[in-house]
């Protein structure tokens, strides 16, 4: 089971944002934040458990290569 709060926001400098709190059983707390700007997106994922944060870091490889063929980059 996952228990998901989120929130989206835009602001006069033309950034737009939304954040996203997830509670997954088997994870614990997480967060993505996601902000907009010029075209560009920065999106960062955050958790408390730390074998949840290495299997997200484990998982950033798969998620560059699902990205590129979209003309996507994921730096980080």
């Amino acid at each position: 089971m996952i228990s998901a709060t989120g929130s989206a926001s835009m602001v006069r400098t033309g950034e737009s944002s939304a954040s996203l709190q997830l509670t997954p059983v088997d994870l614990g707390p997480l967060e993505v934040n996601v902000a907009v700007r010029d075209n560009q997106a920065t999106v960062h994922f955050g958790a408390a458990n730390a074998e949840t944060r290495a299997l997200l870091e484990a998982s950033m490889p798969r998620l560059r290569e699902m990205l590129a063929p979209q003309g996507f980059s994921a730096n980080g």
